[in-house]
């Protein structure tokens, strides 16, 4: 059987400068950005479930249609479907609004006088 998925890879840009900049903050950090992350797949019934340096990845798991015969209930299947994928583009954006309306985040980069290089 098929499995069909939603892959979203979120990126922390200048992760190289931001390790060097914030030293012992750096932790800290990183568990502020995961935290988020998490909170926001798991609203949004994503799984915040693989982490490779500065790169994170959410998946979606998509209900089958492969073997439905029943119209009724692939229509209703296409439905959570499209609904999956919009919670993945809403995750998306709750994702950088919330790193943007982070506080402690801001002020970790703005001591390091980074907020420009990261849009905040």
């Amino acid at each position: 059987m098929k499995q069909q998925v939603i892959f979203m890879s979120c990126r922390l840009n200048h992760f190289c400068k931001l390790s060097g900049a914030l030293d012992e903050q750096l932790t800290t950090f990183l568990n502020k950005v995961v935290g988020i992350l998490h909170s926001c797949s798991q609203r949004w019934e994503g799984w915040a479930n693989n982490n490779e340096g500065d790169k994170y990845l959410i998946t979606w798991n998509l209900p089958s249609t492969e073997q439905s015969t029943d119209n009724e209930k692939t229509e209703s299947l296409m439905e959570q479907r499209t609904e999956l994928a919009d919670k993945s583009l809403i995750t998306a954006v709750k994702i950088v609004s919330e790193m943007r309306r982070a506080k402690d985040i801001k002020q970790m980069i703005s001591k390091k006088d980074m907020a420009k290089a990261f849009n905040f």
